[in-house]
């Protein structure tokens, strides 16, 4: 299988993205634990970011819960984007503590909850969200502000999140 992924980034990279994206779905840290990952799933990992990086690319690694149990671990690698930030799944961690581990090397992709918070298309619930994102994680090298967008999300919610970040960043 690491062999087959080589292939396909290798052709991601011949198309000319920008960043090379790496969905780690199943490579979770809570699932196989900080050894197992450190010694089997971070290597390939690294392999991918040295790849990316070889052909002048950024990484990002998508990591849809327990950052903040394990910046450690993401602080050992060389991907430039932790993906896929929410602030319900960091597992003993908070945005404000998981820039503070990782924001001199790493940006940020995500920063809102989606069950929680866009499905409640709550337009004050969406905009504290916002503002304690941008505030935690929007300096530095830079944060992509989404959650992970889900079928089941309201449109409502989405577009009360795009006006909350429009008036939290001054966007006209």
């Amino acid at each position: 299988f690491q062999e087959w992924g080589k292939q396909i980034t290798d052709l991601v990279l011949e198309a000319g993205v920008d960043v090379v994206q790496y969905r780690g779905w199943y490579e979770i840290p809570t699932f196989w634990g900080p050894e197992f990952w450190k010694e089997y799933i971070q290597p390939v990992i690294d392999g991918y970011v040295d790849q990316a990086h070889q052909a002048g690319k950024l990484f990002s690694y998508l990591l849809p819960e327990g950052q903040g149990a394990y910046t450690d671990l993401l602080k050992e690698t060389n991907i430039d984007v932790c993906q896929g930030v929410d602030p319900f799944m960091l597992h003993g961690g908070d945005l404000n503590s998981l820039f503070a581990k990782l924001g001199d090397k790493k940006a940020f992709w995500g920063g809102i909850n989606a069950e929680f918070t866009l499905e409640s298309e709550n337009y004050e619930k969406i905009e504290k969200e916002v503002e304690e994102a941008v505030e935690a994680l929007g300096s530095n090298n830079g944060l992509i502000l989404s959650s992970l967008i889900f079928q089941e999300v309201p449109l409502q919610g989405t577009l009360n999140l795009i006006k909350a970040w429009k008036k939290v960043c001054n966007v006209k």
